[in-house]
């Protein structure tokens, strides 16, 4: 009748989910990072000493998601990374195993693979569709140390957009290319602000709106076009 707290990794699904509260999310998040993360990446159960547990794959990945959605980059970077040494196990032929290192079930996980790309899709790039509203969310997550990313052919609906982030000097800049499409769709780009930022969008001054996440219980920069097929939108922040 009371609650009680058994160490596994399901305690990040509160913020997966996003039905935590923003202040306790974080203060989670960072006992996770210290408690549930060793060399290997995420691991199972926390333990006083957990440097020779191994880490379960779906776990690393699930962290890394989650850490995007909540503006942890460098945290949601770090499980991305050792996720993806997964598939250099022995035996895997460039599959995404269960474990790191190989446990007793030397398994080949669909679902590893597959919150692998949700991390990179929905949690590096922060792509998140409504196909059937013909819109498009993008808070895209660009940790310190990577110059850029592209992802080329999205499709959400009956469209298809190319999106890409990169550094130009002092500047972070995002390219949302409409390739195709039966009409106009709605694109919101979103940020983590910047003190005094200054936004160019398609190369011209700007001034850009603010929307308040609940998730992350802060206000983010936001930009929002309809975007016609063949039409690209470009902002750049400094």
């Amino acid at each position: 009748g009371h609650r009680q707290l058994y160490g596994y990794w399901s305690v990040v699904f509160p913020m997966e989910s996003g039905v935590s509260d923003p202040d306790k999310a974080y203060i989670a998040l960072r006992k996770i990072q210290d408690g549930w993360v060793n060399q290997w990446g995420g691991v199972h159960t926390y333990q006083p000493d957990i440097s020779d547990q191994g880490s379960g794959v779906i776990t690393s990945n699930v962290f890394a998601l989650t850490a995007f959605r909540y503006g942890l980059s460098e945290f949601g970077w770090k499980m991305l990374r050792l996720a993806a040494l997964a598939p250099h196990e022995r035996g895997e032929l460039g599959a995404f195993a269960e474990t790191v290192p190989l446990g007793g079930s030397d398994l080949i996980q669909l679902w590893s693979s597959g919150l692998y790309l949700a991390a990179v899709i929905e949690g590096l790039a922060g792509i998140h569709p409504d196909a059937g509203l013909n819109a498009v969310e993008i808070f895209p997550q660009l940790p310190s140390g990577v110059d850029r990313f592209k992802l080329g052919k999205v499709v959400v609906g009956d469209h298809v957009l190319d999106i890409e982030q990169k550094r130009e000097g002092d500047s972070l800049l995002t390219i949302i290319r409409h390739v195709s499409g039966t009409g106009s769709l709605r694109c919101s780009l979103k940020w983590l602000p910047r003190t005094n930022q200054n936004v160019r969008i398609n190369d011209r001054d700007a001034t850009v709106g603010t929307d308040f996440s609940s998730t992350l219980g802060r206000d983010l920069s936001v930009v929002e076009r309809r975007l016609q097929p063949g039409e690209t939108l470009r902002v750049a922040v400094r």
